[in-house]
């Protein structure tokens, strides 16, 4: 099975050992500011929850970037990080985990400060390798000409084989209720993208109906606008690129597709 393709779709492109790297994404808010989380998802320990949110004198001002520039920017350079698993894999062919990377983009955009704040990957090698590319990344200039925080985590498994083999085996069928329980509990996501668009199109109004494959593994590898009556496409690439965050439970019975339609209305004040 290919990589991810993140363009929202997030995609990677396949190779010859069909790994996969996910950048999760629980719970991003709509700005991304100094010090706030993107893909703030638990490891095994639980996230680190740790908000800077201070005003230390002498510390640089924050700025903000929205949250469909992170992704887009993670996005495009996530073939880099896969390289660097690859190349170990070769070599620890059971080689997963997932990695928690630290940086902080300047005011110019560039990422002058990137460390490994968590891994169960347990490799040196590759972290450092991930570190390094990191490091080489350009972002769009933060608003408010300040700095923007963000931590991300990254999951890397070899599409079906390494250490979560094991728990794959004996997994149980995603059914429907599940699904449909986990698109909820992350709708508010979507929502974030329609408010954030809203702003500047007050009128903005309309259905997306999106189809996505969820793997064996739980990650989604494919989301795709299959129509829409909403008819703009920041907020169409906002909601595929941020589905394909999502996470599922593990499942025996290989790729899932579903299809969901997503509903966007201007809330009325109460009267």
């Amino acid at each position: 099975m290919s990589l991810l393709a993140w363009s929202v779709a997030l995609a990677l492109s396949a190779c010859s050992t069909q790994s996969q790297v996910v950048a999760e994404d629980a719970s991003v808010p709509a700005q991304v500011r100094a010090d706030d989380k993107v893909g703030a998802t638990a490891g095994p320990e639980g996230a680190d929850d740790t908000r800077a949110g201070s005003s230390d004198e002498g510390a640089p001002p924050k700025g903000s970037l929205p949250r469909s520039v992170i992704l887009r920017v993670v996005t495009e350079n996530t073939s880099e990080l896969v390289a660097c698993y690859e190349a170990e894999l070769r070599r620890d062919p059971t080689l997963a985990g997932q990695v928690n990377v630290r940086f902080r983009i300047a005011n110019s955009g560039d990422v002058d400060s990137v460390s490994v704040s968590r891994s169960t990957l347990d490799n040196p090698i590759v972290e450092s390798c991930i570190v390094a590319n990191i490091a080489r990344w350009r972002f769009p200039e933060p608003e408010g000409d300040g700095i923007v925080v963000v931590n991300y985590p990254f999951n890397f498994s070899r599409g079906g084989e390494g250490k979560d083999a094991k728990a794959k085996k004996g997994a149980p069928v995603l059914d429907a209720a599940t699904i449909s329980n986990i698109v909820k509990a992350n709708e508010p996501q979507l929502q974030k993208c329609y408010q954030e668009t809203l702003e500047k199109h007050p009128s903005l109004a309309g259905d997306v109906a999106v189809k996505f494959t969820i793997e064996n593994s739980g990650a989604v590898t494919d989301a795709v606008v299959m129509s829409s009556t909403l008819q703009s496409s920041e907020v169409e690439s906002c909601i595929t690129y941020t589905m394909l965050t999502w996470r599922f439970p593990p499942s025996a019975d290989g790729d899932v597709v579903a299809t969901k339609t997503f509903a966007f209305r201007i809330k009325q004040p109460y009267l």
